[in-house]
Parts: C-alpha cells; structure tokens; sequence
C-alpha cells in the first residue's frame, strides 16, 4: 500500500514531494521554485507583521496577544500551513 494510499484513509492533507531534479536543468528549476516560494512566503509574512502593527492594543489584546509577540505569532502560525 502505498504512502498516499495510507494519508487518504486516514484523512491526512496530501503533501507536495517534488520528484528528484533531472539533471542541470530540473536542478536549476527546482531551485527557482524554492527560491520564488522563499519569497513569496517572506512577503506574505512582512504584510501580516505590518497589519498586526497596525491595530491598536486593545484590539491585539482581544486577538490574544501582545505588541511584542506579533513577529513570533506570525512566524507560528506559518509553519502550521505547511
């Protein structure tokens, strides 16, 4: 039985696992793809920092957490999605 197999039955989310690079080229493509995700992932880290710093303290507060916190929180909360 085979792994996808296994997380279908179970429920479990299906998992990206790029196939091995094929030689120069798929190398280089693959590293391409890592590097915009990279970025990608950054920006939309920086844009959750900035909104969270613009709320209020009262409003951080009701969300649960502190001024201080937002960088960690955000950071958190990123490797949950993965």
């Amino acid at each position: 039985m085979s792994q996808r197999t296994i997380d279908a039955r179970l429920g479990l989310p299906a998992v990206y696992r790029p196939r091995p690079a094929r030689g120069l080229g798929g190398f280089l493509v693959a590293v391409v793809r890592r590097g915009v995700a990279w970025y990608r992932t950054g920006r939309r880290m920086r844009r959750a920092v900035d909104e969270l710093m613009a709320l209020d303290d009262r409003t951080l507060a009701d969300i649960g957490i502190t001024r201080s916190d937002i960088a960690f929180a955000v950071r958190r909360d990123r490797r949950r999605e993965v």
